[in-house]
């Protein structure tokens, strides 16, 4: 009978432990913002062609980086943004190249996403 007993307290802490693990309050990490999120509407008034580098710059912010091709004159400029919270993340790169005159030659959008 104290065999039972003991298999019986057991069973009962063993339950015990289960429950409180399931009921622990869930550490819950603040929402992280880097770099420059790119308003997707500014970004819409950009016209290939017609906007400038310099345009793009006082609408959007001072890029993440710039790079400016030697040979044809080009230059791209990139905001990059990230976005990471308890249900996932989501990474932004917005580019947007510039001919060797300044004027906008195309626009890019990469996003992204991971659900935990």
């Amino acid at each position: 009978m104290a065999q039972g007993h003991l298999v019986a307290v057991l069973t009962g802490m063993g339950l015990v432990l289960t429950w409180t693990s399931c009921a622990a309050p869930m550490v819950v990490r603040p929402a992280i913002d880097q770099g420059h999120k790119v308003d997707q509407v500014i970004l819409d008034g950009f016209k290939r062609g017609l906007s400038t580098r310099e345009e793009a710059v006082d609408r959007l912010g001072q890029p993440s980086s710039i790079t400016t091709n030697a040979e044809d004159g080009t230059t791209t400029l990139a905001w990059h943004y990230v976005h990471a919270d308890a249900k996932g993340s989501s990474a932004v790169i917005t580019i947007l190249k510039f001919s060797a005159d300044d004027k906008l030659l195309f626009k890019v959008v990469s996003r992204n996403n991971q659900t935990y």
